[in-house]
């Protein structure tokens, strides 16, 4: 929350002008926050959901919003997630298809209810290559979510974590050298 909330760079200063923040009222410990462009978009629902289970900082969350756009009036629901991350063993796989399944409860929900597209994207860690296993990204997939790479009409075969997560110099390179080796973020999409 410090980054999105405290210092001239914020990220809410940067986008205070022109954008809004959905369940500003968990501002302090969001760490999933949701902007929306304000003139663009109309907020209609949205919570803001704390993982069960393991869970650092209670950091480990997702944030909802149903958005109406002002000139078409098409609805679509957009959630920023973040699972549980470590990789230590059996414990945290199971806790990572628990985060999936507590999503996917929440995802099914809202779209019996408001019958509108869902976007789901954040930190799954979780993939091919990531350290903690591709279980929870199984998962998404085996409960009919479409991963935007395998369906977009363009891509790039790149990677956004680095396996180690090295510090960046002032200029954007990576101290001890390495480059980005794995994904662990996602954009979902339901097949409705």
């Amino acid at each position: 929350p410090s980054t999105s909330r405290f210092g001239e760079t914020s990220i809410s200063k940067l986008l205070l002008e022109c954008y809004e923040e959905v369940s500003f009222e968990c501002a302090e410990k969001n760490f999933t926050p949701v902007f929306y462009k304000k003139n663009k978009f109309k907020l209609l629902d949205s919570s803001y959901v704390i993982f069960n289970g393991l869970n650092d900082w209670n950091s480990k969350s997702f944030t909802w919003g149903l958005f109406e756009e002002i000139e078409t009036m098409k609805k679509v629901i957009i959630i920023s997630v973040h699972l549980w991350w470590q990789y230590r063993g059996e414990v945290d796989i199971i806790q990572r298809r628990e985060n999936v399944s507590q999503l996917m409860e929440v995802v099914n929900h809202l779209f019996a209810k408001y019958n509108a597209p869902i976007i789901v994207a954040g930190d799954f860690n979780s993939g091919v290559n990531a350290k903690q296993g591709p279980d929870a990204y199984n998962v998404m997939v085996k409960n009919d979510m479409l991963d935007v790479r395998n369906i977009s009409r363009e891509t790039v075969d790149t990677e956004t974590c680095a396996s180690v997560y090295p510090l960046h110099t002032e200029d954007g390179i990576y101290y001890n050298g390495s480059s980005p080796s794995l994904t662990i973020d996602y954009i979902f999409l339901n097949k409705e």
